[in-house]
Order: structure tokens, then C-alpha cells, then sequence
């Protein structure tokens, strides 16, 4: 045999190995998961509902730094028009 040919064949059976590619997953609790794969529909909606939480994490974030924003803005202001000298009287 060649030495590419006997090369081949020992990369295709180590493929084979390295791919787990021996049936189905013995540490399956579903037998039928082993045969038909995991629900898509239940992977997909848990990966909807993460998102669903990530974009109201960023959107409560967006709203406080704006609330902090407005308060700076305001306490500015408050500044601008003198009555921070009168704080320690209130």
C-alpha cells in the first residue's frame, strides 16, 4: 500500500473516532432524543426568552443613565440660578 493511501485511511478512521460518529447518545435521557436530535423548537424559544431579558436589561440601563443625565441637568441649573447658596438653610 502507498504511503498516501495508507495516510487517508487512517485520517477517515480518525474522523470517524474524533466525530463520536458510533449512534446514538448513550447518556441520553430521551431514547427518542437519541434518534430524532434535541427539540430545535424548545432550543430556540429558551434562546428568545434570553434575549427577551438582555434587551430589557439594556433598556432599564438606557433609562436610568438617562434619569441620571436629567438630574445632573437639573441640578445644574439649580446651580446656574444661585440657590446653592441657600442649601444649608433648607
Amino acid at each position: 500500500m502507498k504511503k498516501n493511501t495508507l495516510s487517508a485511511i487512517l485520517m477517515t478512521l480518525f474522523l470517524f473516532i474524533s466525530c463520536n460518529n458510533s449512534g446514538g447518545d448513550t447518556a441520553s435521557t430521551n431514547p427518542d432524543e437519541s434518534v430524532k436530535g434535541p427539540d430545535l423548537i424548545e432550543i430556540s424559544k429558551k434562546i428568545t426568552d434570553s434575549n427577551a431579558i438582555v434587551l430589557a436589561v439594556k433598556e432599564v440601563e438606557t433609562l436610568l443613565a438617562s434619569i441620571d443625565e436629567l438630574a445632573k441637568a437639573i441640578g445644574q441649573k439649580i446651580q446656574n440660578n444661585g440657590l446653592a447658596a441657600e442649601q444649608n438653610k433648607n
